[in-house]
């Protein structure tokens, strides 16, 4: 290749593209392990405790119990509380195949609060939390605006507990909360409307 040839390459429509996206990967990976690193640093007795509480509210063994006692308390039909299950469960599958595909290594074990299991993104706790959170308030037949707020309140809540414990990136825990979003809303466009009925008095 010549140098005029290279030159021409290197101009092309596609290596400018390459070479913008090789840039703003690069700034994003730099952002992520700063603000890891900020979050490890400021992290004390309390924030941690806070963590670890957040980060078990969402492993599968507090999760489908509690699932199961919110649909009997609130009357859940059998139809609705076996979707969300449905819902949950193969959210995580995509999410563990995800995870296999990618193989993104997670910080350095020496600030690992935590002990965790397989890749790092996406965050499975962050897609847990918010699977459950929104495949439950589906079922229950909340309102679409209040199911958005109750999500992404689940999705900080515990991803910023896997961050502060050292054992995720924050990039893993937005690749989570998008995750479950898109898997919720794909759902929700295959289930019948929801209508949110109120209690008269």
């Amino acid at each position: 290749m010549t140098a005029t040839t290279k030159k021409r390459h290197q101009s092309s429509p596609t290596a400018r593209a390459r070479h913008v996206a090789e840039s703003f990967s690069s700034r994003l990976a730099a952002a992520d392990r700063a603000l890891a690193a900020q979050a490890v640093k400021h992290r004390g007795p309390a924030t941690v405790a806070l963590a670890r509480a957040l980060s078990d509210g969402a492993e599968p063994h507090v999760i489908y119990p509690v699932l199961a006692i919110g649909a009997f308390i609130s009357r859940t039909g059998a139809k609705d509380a076996g979707r969300a299950a449905l819902t949950i469960a193969t959210g995580m599958a995509v999410r563990r195949a995800v995870a296999q595909a990618v193989r993104r290594s997670r910080p350095p074990a020496s600030r690992w609060l935590a002990e965790p299991n397989g890749f790092s993104l996406p965050s499975r706790h962050t897609a847990a939390a918010a699977l459950a959170v929104g495949a439950a308030c589906q079922a229950m037949h909340i309102p679409s605006s209040a199911r958005t707020c109750a999500v992404a309140a689940a999705s900080v809540g515990v991803g910023a507990s896997r961050v502060i414990l050292g054992v995720h990136w924050p990039g893993d825990v937005a690749a989570g909360w998008l995750l479950a979003k898109l898997w919720l809303r794909m759902f929700e466009r295959t289930a019948p409307p929801i209508t949110a009925t109120y209690p008269t008095r």
